[in-house]
């Protein structure tokens, strides 16, 4: 939570304070630079190690030992309307150019990156409200904390499937919020704009 926060504040301008008394969750997490203190954590609490890889938050490293899959990025859980966790996108807060700036997570027995789609929160929409389709996790982030700063989180449901490439199943999740059309916000980058073609 802090260093999330503090993070997201100083580096994109997104405040989570109303958001967080909305909903009473930390919406991003950080996972340290160290190379094993998820997999410690975890191995610790019973985990084991052929689970820590089958939910990709450990993977191996030259040696064979297993590391942190999410060290030094910032943490979004991908959750269900329930609050079951689905996996988590990591930002990288390092600046190193050689780690790519997001990483999402692999195929695993909970999450296929084809068929979730990444909503901060899971509120219910008003009968004016509109589901807006935008292209990164900090996009939705943003959106959806604005709304609450204005009191509006009812009448947006910020979304994302993490790219520009929404399938099938996820048009057919967003289509499902609303009976309202859904507002497209991708960047105005060439990717955003080949996205709304």
């Amino acid at each position: 939570g802090w260093f999330a926060s503090k993070f997201l504040w100083h580096a994109r301008g997104i405040d989570l304070t109303a958001l967080r008394a909305e909903t009473g969750v930390e919406l991003a997490g950080y996972a340290s630079h160290d190379w094993t203190s998820l997999t410690d954590r975890l191995r610790a609490d019973g985990v084991s190690d052929d689970e820590l890889l089958a939910l990709d938050l450990s993977q191996r490293a030259r040696t064979g030992s297993l590391i942190d899959t999410l060290r030094g990025r910032l943490i979004f859980p991908i959750t269900e309307p329930g609050g079951r966790i689905r996996g988590f996108i990591g930002r990288d807060t390092t600046g190193n150019p050689a780690a790519p700036k997001y990483r999402n997570p692999t195929r695993t027995p909970v999450h296929d990156k084809r068929e979730v789609l990444y909503r901060p929160t899971h509120h219910r929409l008003a009968a004016d409200g509109h589901v807006v389709v935008v292209e990164g996790v900090l996009d939705a982030l943003a959106l959806t904390a604005a709304a609450a700063q204005e009191g509006l989180t009812d009448r947006i449901a910020a979304v994302t499937a993490s790219g520009v490439t929404v399938s099938s199943a996820q048009a057919e999740q967003v289509l499902a919020l609303s009976d309202n059309p859904p507002r497209i916000a991708l960047d105005g980058d060439q990717a955003g704009r080949d996205g709304t073609d």
